[in-house]
């Protein structure tokens, strides 16, 4: 499936647009048990590029540089599996200072592995970029358009505590 977006839903260049993305980002957005996930399966299906910001750092977590960098915090947070994510995301949400810490060092590396993707797939029109927090981290003003995923309140409940 080869689509584009209509020229008055693309609002910035590569040199405004998210991480100098050279072709239009839609961001797919939603609560959490929103159903954001089954849209972004959908479309990925129908042969669309989706870039999922969740994937993205699991991709930098990888990295050996980054590793010796959580070891340091805690040398049980890498195993000889990789990552122990259970555990880094314990110690991450126990006070905000830890969170922005580990985002202090993996977020520098986004850019380029959003890039790398987007070369990868360099007959893609435009991308989606599945990031939950869209609008919490401010990216919202660099995307062209926004596709917001929204169940009612209690159905968003009901599928949360079904997980």
């Amino acid at each position: 499936m080869k689509l584009g977006l209509k020229p008055e839903f693309v609002k910035h260049t590569s040199e405004t647009r998210l991480h100098s993305c050279p072709i239009p980002i839609v961001g797919l957005t939603g609560g959490i048990a929103s159903g954001k996930s089954t849209v972004a399966k959908i479309l990925d299906k129908n042969g669309l590029l989706i870039i999922d910001a969740d994937q993205l750092i699991k991709r930098i977590y990888q990295r050996s540089d980054i590793q010796e960098k959580i070891k340091s915090i805690d040398p049980s947070f890498i195993t000889e599996a990789g990552p122990d994510f259970g555990k880094i995301r314990k110690w991450a949400f126990k006070n905000p200072e830890n969170r922005q810490f580990l985002e202090s060092v993996l977020y520098p590396y986004l850019p380029a592995e959003f890039i790398q993707v987007v070369r990868e797939n360099k007959d893609s029109k435009f991308v989606i970029y599945d990031v939950p927090l869209l609008f919490e981290k401010s990216l919202h003003p660099l995307v062209d358009f926004i596709v917001c995923v929204y169940i009612p309140q209690e159905l968003q409940i009901k599928r949360l505590t079904q997980r």
